[in-house]
């Protein structure tokens, strides 16, 4: 089957990631492609809404790239980020109950061992989701995408290692 026959969905589209995939990739105009819309579909970190679209929609890939927004200033150290950590953990294995392949992606940060960048809500909750995910004994339907570096001078990302301590 072609890629483009297969049904994906897409969470953070519209995110920062998201964007810039979109934009790179021409996956925007795909046809087997559903972005999630958290107006009509709700909120991911409800498991009912979760597991209601992958119901409803059967996909065969979901490439999991949504989070709590990062532009507000120190969305780092927000305890929002465990929620989000959770949520993820949880969506991958509703995932894999479903057969469904699960595309993450972790940070830049989360390897950190500073007590600046590698001790926040942010990092730790990257951490607990790619620890979580290595233990699945079905691993091998759930690919971890880990950046090295996030790059954009529009939105002037990242920001440089002393503001993200403050």
């Amino acid at each position: 089957m072609k890629l483009s026959q297969i049904p994906i969905l897409i969470t953070g589209s519209s995110g920062f990631i998201g964007t810039n995939l979109m934009k790179s990739s021409g996956l925007k105009f795909a046809s087997n492609l559903q972005n999630w819309n958290r107006h009509s579909m709700g909120s991911l970190l409800e498991r009912v809404n979760r597991e209601k679209q992958l119901d409803l929609l059967n996909p065969r890939i979901v490439v999991h790239l949504a989070w709590a927004s990062t532009n507000k200033e120190s969305y780092e150290k927000s305890q929002e980020n465990y929620q989000w950590g959770e949520s993820t953990i949880s969506f991958a294995q509703e995932c894999m109950e479903r057969n469904i392949r699960f595309i993450t992606i972790g940070s830049a940060v989360e390897d950190r061992s500073d007590d600046l960048v590698g001790s926040t809500p942010y990092a730790k909750a990257k951490n607990l989701i790619r620890g979580e995910l290595s233990l699945s004994p079905l691993i091998t339907q759930i690919s971890y995408l880990k950046p090295s570096f996030i790059f954009s001078i529009e939105s002037q990302r990242p920001r440089s290692e002393e503001h993200t301590s403050e």
